[in-house]
């Protein structure tokens, strides 16, 4: 699944691309109604519905995945009031994507200097009334605590992170490096005030294409 750094409103059936590097999804377009496009050349495409089943369902549970691609980089994600919602069936969704992802890069490519592989079209989103985002690089034995507040108020943060750099021995992993860390240590956090948010999504689950056309979902 992909993390968004900028949670925002985002619907299954929504394909567009995460803009880098704010970790904002951007929106082009909805496939269960290209018509309500304000871009005209969109509404020659058809609607998701007539590719096969549309169906969807709820869980409060979604696996998350580490992304190997970014080995030195720790991420942490602490929500409140979990919704996954996510595709049934993705033969009709893959069945469309297929056939209009050319079309879609042709029609928005040069515009927001995307291509095919930047593309995704969401199948999965996990939303959120409270959230907090912690990443690091560079702390590979160090600690990440987030506190919630007892009684937060509106408005205020939830709650805070709290980290530990010293590590007692026996809780530390496995040594990889034999010279100091090659990687600057650098953290971040981001805290959404209490109740101030509602439905906005933290993580996306997409189908989108590796380099050689291959289309995959993860």
């Amino acid at each position: 699944m992909v993390a968004l750094w900028q949670p925002t409103l985002v619907s299954v059936g929504m394909v567009g691309y995460v803009s880098k590097p704010n970790g904002k999804f951007i929106t082009l377009l909805n496939s269960l109604k290209p018509t309500a496009s304000h871009n005209i050349a969109v509404h020659e495409l058809r609607p998701l519905s007539e590719y096969g089943p549309v169906d969807e369902v709820y869980s409060n549970e979604c696996e998350v995945k580490p992304d190997n691609r970014r080995k030195n980089v720790e991420r942490k994600i602490k929500t409140m009031v979990e919704k996954f919602k996510h595709k049934k069936h993705l033969d009709a969704p893959k069945n469309w994507f297929k056939s209009n992802v050319d079309r879609i890069v042709e029609i928005y490519g040069q515009e927001h200097q995307i291509q095919k592989e930047d593309l995704c079209f969401v199948i999965g989103t996990l939303t959120v009334s409270n959230y907090a985002m912690f990443v690091s690089r560079g702390h590979p034995d160090g600690q990440v605590h987030f506190d919630v507040h007892s009684s937060p108020t509106t408005g205020d943060r939830w709650g805070k992170f709290i980290t530990n750099r010293n590590v007692p021995s026996d809780l530390r992993g496995p040594d990889y490096y034999d010279e100091p860390f090659p990687y600057d240590q650098i953290s971040a956090s981001k805290i959404s005030p209490h109740n101030k948010v509602s439905g906005v999504a933290v993580l996306l689950s997409r189908l989108h294409f590796l380099e050689g056309g291959k289309l995959t979902w993860y």
